[in-house]
């Protein structure tokens, strides 16, 4: 099983950092969370298969995590022979909107191929690798829905939290802190390390990963990095283009 950080910028790309998308490899596909731009060109320059995906899984409707899936969607309904996979938005109205933009832009998606759902909390996805479960957050202050997603697979227990509540981190899952996991990861754009901290040190973890890090200055990367020092998991603020076998 490996994690594969495609996108980890903090709500805008930058000079080296891509939108948000984190890719789990497992049993020979890939699985995405959330769908940052520009996802196709990345599949295609790091010559990964589109064939491969098996699943698509998106925290909440902002454009830094959505924007990639347009593309994405379209090009495996029509440009890509044999892909086939299914999609999870946190609501009616995102699904509907993307139907409608690809059929505006190019023709109606192909359904069969890239089958289309509504998150509700609870068990969401189940295939011959992996299980994902949703656990719903509050980062949006609109009232829009938002989900944390547990995945399980290969005898492991990946947690990737997505945004959380602005400046409290209130709806970190509790799963995390109750149940050992193999890895977190964890978005860091709407709050400084003092904030998530007390929860990462509450996590029965191997890894815990940072990214959409929002303060790229010295003192965070460097309080992020004396984390590791001190406690009994792997810390990292992480860069596009990582890769770690969990």
């Amino acid at each position: 099983m490996k994690l594969h950080f495609l996108g980890t910028a903090p709500g805008k790309p930058m000079k080296e950092r891509f939108c948000v998308s984190t890719m789990l490899e497992c049993g020979g596909k890939y699985y995405l969370f959330d769908c940052g731009a520009p996802i196709v060109d990345l599949f295609v320059r790091q010559e990964l298969d589109l064939k491969k995906i098996g699943g698509v899984f998106i925290t909440h409707g902002h454009g830094d995590h959505t924007y990639g899936l347009p593309l994405l969607a379209s090009f495996c309904s029509y440009g890509v022979e044999g892909a086939k996979w299914e999609l999870y938005m946190p609501e009616k109205d995102s699904l509907d909107a993307l139907r409608t933009f690809i059929r505006v832009c190019d023709a109606p998606v192909h359904e069969e191929k890239i089958g289309m759902h509504v998150i509700a909390a609870g068990e969401i996805f189940r295939d011959e690798n992996i299980t994902v479960t949703a656990v719903p957050t509050k980062h949006r202050g609109d009232g829009k829905p938002s989900f944390a997603f547990v995945i399980d697979g290969d005898g492991k227990r990946i947690i990737i939290t997505g945004d959380l509540k602005p400046g409290t981190a209130e709806d970190f899952p509790q799963i995390a802190k109750e149940e050992p996991s193999d890895a977190i990861v964890c978005e860091m754009g709407h709050f400084p390390p003092a904030v998530i901290f007390p929860h990462m040190e509450a996590c029965p973890t191997k890894h815990f990963f940072y990214h959409h890090v929002y303060w790229q200055d010295a003192e965070t990367l460097q309080t992020i990095a004396d984390a590791d020092k001190r406690l009994p998991f792997t810390v990292r603020s992480v860069n596009d283009g990582e890769i770690w076998e969990i």
